[in-house]
């Protein structure tokens, strides 16, 4: 089997289900690249080169992405893989920073509303920048969760490891405010 296709499969299966949902999955979908496979059969979408796909407040900026759609021809799954991907997330609300994130490996579950960044993925929102091997952020209920891939591997070795401890954590930082009157 393709390994995108089982890396795909993988990766919507780490992604927890959503229960709420927002209106981003009933906004039309635009995709644009510079080369554009089309599969009617399988629903499969390959998209290369300057992709770029844009529903409702979600951006998603990628070198390559694969699509599945389902038998209504509507999107339920997207894998991208940037050097890095980039995701966006503007939020409408006054008071509510963009949501930015990147990583080598994105995953938009439309369905669930869910984004999944893998490799070198970090996720920020104004003073608040998060990193790690792995986050899945929910877009409906904006619950995010940050691990390290090395953690599990980490635990089974020698813990005088060079590579072990704090430095595999997945890493949270949090800047002050900045004073108005400075």
């Amino acid at each position: 089997m393709n390994p995108k296709i089982l890396f795909a499969i993988f990766t919507t299966l780490m992604v927890h289900s959503g229960i709420a949902q927002d209106n981003v999955p009933d906004q039309p979908l635009f995709l644009n690249a510079d080369y554009i496979e089309l599969d009617f059969n399988t629903g499969e979408r390959l998209y290369r080169g300057n992709v770029v796909l844009t529903q409702g407040d979600v951006v998603i900026e990628c070198d390559e992405m694969t699509t599945m759609h389902d038998d209504d021809d509507e999107l339920f799954h997207a894998l991208c893989i940037g050097n890095p991907g980039i995701f966006k997330k503007e939020h409408k609300q006054a008071g509510q920073e963009a949501l930015t994130g990147s990583a080598v490996n994105i995953t938009y579950d439309r369905k669930n509303n869910q984004v999944l960044l893998v490799d070198e993925a970090r996720l920020e929102r104004g003073r608040i920048f998060v990193s790690g091997d792995r986050i899945s952020h929910d877009l409906s209920t904006e619950k995010t969760i940050v691990q390290n891939d090395r953690q599990a591997s980490d635990t089974t070795e020698d813990s005088g490891s060079s590579e072990s401890g704090a430095s595999s954590q997945p890493k949270v930082v949090i800047l002050p405010k900045q004073d108005p009157d400075s």
